[in-house]
């Protein structure tokens, strides 16, 4: 009897090791076939090695892990982990994306000159983000819905876009020529920006200042300075509103944001050919809020 006991065991053992083996060999094949397309719509002359990759098959994600990205245009950085939650493969540019990248890391020895010579303007060693983003497109509608495109870093600070475009009649842009009819023709729906300040805009403050070989805050109360003069300048009061949290944020970086919500859509090409910043803030329905810097924050 324990002997047929032991016997049965084995055999289920068997089973269920092979039915693994089997999964498993199934979840790689689909793991490396889902990356392979996601890495053929990366961009001409860029280059992925990853050390490991998986694939759920619950959620259907594709994660890579500790990745080399090389590009000729901005060199060599590393990932710690870059997770694609949803992928269309079936068109040149995808119609919907969702990606979420852990750790991209860029180091001023790996970058190519164009990016070092911002790195040092900046004064980065080094600079590491996270990135997640993902996006939409209804070919039926022509609507673009950006559901979030999110960049932060404790150097940087953290960037997070939303919002729609309208009358979109493709993402296949081949050429500038194309980009340019695309952008006739699109309107503006409505967008929110949020930006937080890790120590960017003080970067460039210092950047800026250095150009003219001046001190950073004399820089700063130069801009500050000039603002106030736009502000006696222009007679619209909301604008001058606007303005005011712009001036709050040059003087004391901290958290803005930015809505955009048009009455009627907007084509993306009128808003170049607008003369002034009131007409384009009450076209587009800017409203501009800086938040206060926390206490002690610069």
């Amino acid at each position: 009897m324990k002997k047929g006991r032991i016997a049965g065991l084995a055999v289920i053992a068997v089973i269920v090791g092979g039915a693994y083996l089997v999964a498993q060999l199934y979840v790689d094949r689909i793991a490396d076939r889902r990356i392979g397309h996601f890495l053929t719509k990366l961009p001409e002359g860029t280059a992925v090695k990853y050390r490991s990759a998986g694939y759920d098959l619950w959620s259907g994600r594709v994660e890579m892990r500790d990745l080399r990205v090389a590009s000729k245009e901005a060199g060599e950085a590393s990932i710690e982990g870059l997770t694609v939650a949803g992928f269309d493969k079936f068109h040149r540019v995808p119609h919907y994306v969702k990606v979420k990248v852990r750790g991209f890391t860029m180091r001023r020895e790996k970058a190519q000159p164009p990016t070092r010579r911002w790195m040092d303007k900046l004064g980065y060693k080094s600079i590491t983000v996270d990135v997640d983003y993902a996006y939409r497109y209804h070919p039926d509608k022509r609507l673009l819905v950006v559901e979030r495109a999110r960049i932060s870093g404790p150097e940087v600070g953290t960037l997070v876009i939303s919002g729609q475009i309208g009358n979109v009649r493709s993402l296949d842009v081949r050429n500038f020529g194309d980009l340019i009819a695309i952008g006739m023709q699109s309107v503006v729906r409505g967008v929110t920006i949020t930006f937080t300040d890790g120590s960017l805009t003080d970067r460039l403050i210092r950047a800026y200042a250095a150009e003219r070989g001046i001190d950073a805050e004399v820089y700063r109360a130069q801009l500050v300075r000039d603002i106030d003069g736009e502000m006696r300048r222009t007679k619209s009061a909301n604008l001058r509103r606007q303005i005011q949290h712009v001036r709050a944020f040059v003087a004391r970086p901290s958290k803005m944001v930015v809505l955009v919500k048009p009455r009627n859509a907007v084509p993306i090409f009128l808003i170049a050919t607008m003369p002034a910043p009131h007409m384009i803030q009450r076209s587009l329905g800017i409203n501009v809020t800086t938040l206060p810097a926390a206490p002690g924050a610069r």
